[in-house]
Formats: structure tokens, C-alpha cells, sequence
């Protein structure tokens, strides 16, 4: 706070504190009224891509932004972080997603190798040991975990859009534990998945009348029955093996090191998620 308060910022009805479930974030001690402003802050204290050079993390104490990088997370819980036994525990569609980040976190390092070594007259080290891939996937966490949206004056030598800034104590909102399922909820099957059914449940001669499935037509009685059976038993084959995955998180925390602790934490929480969706998902479809 005495950081961003020499810039210009001044207390708002909201302070920093630490919640059991998802760690540092703001909170309020009084009522807060409908249209009331929460934050403002002064350009002076956001971190952009004009001080990026100024800021970046190995120029340590020589940082004018020391105090705010300095109390950054050292690691992140990000897919990209982590190992790949314990990638394999996340939910199908998670485990997908997590290696085409990982991937293409990997290819942003490699297609920008040369762009890097351009860099070396502003660090005093070897530029390859400055601008390293572990480097990177700390920067790219730190922007894509608590960013804020803000254009910004375009610059010839930046590719793409330039909307990203650092927004210290602001970024602390950002903080929340969550997952997506696109197929089930706790409301029941999703649209996506009962149009799926519905379309394979269609036998030959009916083939022609997909289109109007897919517009939310219903089947016949035998033919809905048969489709709400059918996701029953994916949803008690998934939670099956969301169960047995379960069984593999809780005993690797007991055994596993230190860390890898806030990983599996994570991924545990995610499946718990799961299962608790798939449980009252299938209490909809007795």
C-alpha cells in the first residue's frame, strides 16, 4: 500500500485480506452503496507494456516496481505449471486445454528467440539466461491471472492488440477459485449434450430430420426416454471415474512433496466440483 500511496492512490472501502479458500483478496467492513466507486486508479500505478523494461522481474531491488513484483506469487497454479501426472488428474476437457496452453506457451518461447536476443544491450547478463522459458511462463501467468482490460497507444513493435495492464490492489479481485463444465450442471444435462443424443439416438429413416434436433425439437416419447437413459449411465460412468481419480488426488497428497501440495490442492477442488455436479445432475435425471 505505502508503494501505490506514492503514486497517488488513495484508500478506497475495500482492503486487502486472506480468505481460507482462495487466499488474498479485498473485502469490505461496511456496506457498500449501489453506484458507489470501489477503486480508482492513477496511470502512475499501472504496470503497461511503456514500462515493461522498467519493471521486469530480474532487475529485482533496481526496480522501481519492486514492491508490487516482489509480492507477486513466485509460482502459479496455472495449468502450464503443472506436472504432467498431476495434469493427468484434471477433468478430461481440462486435461486437453491444459496441454494446448502448455504448447502454445512453448511455441510463443521458441518463435521469439531471436526477438529476445535483440534485448541484450538493456541486461547486464547473458540475454538467454534472462528471457528463459520458466521466465516467461511466470510473466505470462502473472498477466493472464490478473490483467485488466485498457487499450493502449499502438506501438510498431508489439504484434496484436495491446489491452493488457497490471493494476496493483486492483488485481486482487481478480482472485476465484472456479471450473466449467459445458455438458452437465447442477441444473441438469446441458442443451449441447441432450441435442447430441438426441441426433445419434435417430435410426436411419429418420436421419433426415437432424436439422430440426438440432433447432430443439423433441422426439418421440420411446426416443426421449432412451436419450435421458443414455446420459444417465454417462453420468454414472463419469462419476465412476471422477471417484477412482479422487482416490489417486487424496492419497498423492498425503505422499507427494511440498511441491506439488497447491497443485493437487487444486485439481482436487476442481474434481470435487465435478462430482458434486454430476451427483445433483443425476438426482434431476431419476
Amino acid at each position: 500500500m505505502k508503494f501505490l500511496k506514492q503514486r497517488g492512490f488513495t484508500s478506497t472501502a475495500l482492503q486487502p485480506a486472506h480468505f481460507s479458500d482462495t487466499g488474498r483478496g479485498l473485502q469490505t467492513l461496511k456496506t457498500i452503496k449501489p453506484g458507489q466507486l470501489l477503486i480508482s486508479l492513477l496511470k502512475a500505478c499501472l504496470l503497461t507494456t511503456a514500462t515493461v523494461l522498467d519493471s521486469y522481474r530480474h532487475r529485482s531491488s533496481l526496480s522501481e516496481w519492486f514492491p508490487y513484483i516482489d509480492a507477486l506469487p513466485t509460482t502459479y497454479t496455472c495449468p502450464v505449471y503443472f506436472t504432467d501426472d498431476v495434469a493427468a488428474l484434471l477433468p478430461k476437457l481440462l486435461q486437453r486445454q491444459a496441454l494446448e496452453q502448455r504448447s502454445s506457451l512453448q511455441e510463443l518461447h521458441s518463435s521469439n528467440q531471436h526477438f529476445s536476443g535483440r534485448l541484450q544491450p538493456l541486461v547486464l547478463e547473458p540475454v538467454e539466461e534472462v528471457f528463459t522459458y520458466e521466465a516467461l511462463r511466470w510473466a505470462w501467468c502473472t498477466v493472464n491471472t490478473r490483467s485488466v482490460y485498457m487499450t493502449h497507444s499502438h506501438s510498431h513493435f508489439l504484434s496484436g492488440q495491446d489491452v493488457c495492464s497490471l493494476a496493483p490492489f486492483l488485481d486482487l479481485l481478480n482472485h476465484r477459485l472456479t471450473s466449467s463444465n459445458l455438458t452437465v450442471s447442477c441444473e441438469g444435462p446441458g442443451w449441447r449434450l441432450m441435442t447430441a443424443v438426441r441426433v445419434l439416438s435417430l435410426p436411419q429413416t429418420q436421419f433426415s430430420v437432424w436439422k430440426t434436433v438440432l433447432l430443439g425439437q423433441r422426439l418421440s416419447e420411446e426416443r426421449e426416454k432412451w436419450c435421458i437413459q443414455t446420459v444417465r449411465a454417462l453420468c454414472v460412468q463419469t462419476l465412476q471415474e471422477t471417484d477412482r481419480d479422487l482416490e489417486t488426488i487424496s492419497h498423492r497428497l498425503q505422499h507427494c512433496d511440498a511441491s506439488l501440495t497447491e497443485q493437487l490442492s487444486v485439481v482436487l477442488a476442481l474434481r470435487q466440483e465435478e462430482r458434486s455436479i454430476l451427483g445433483k445432475c443425476l438426482e434431476i435425471l431419476q
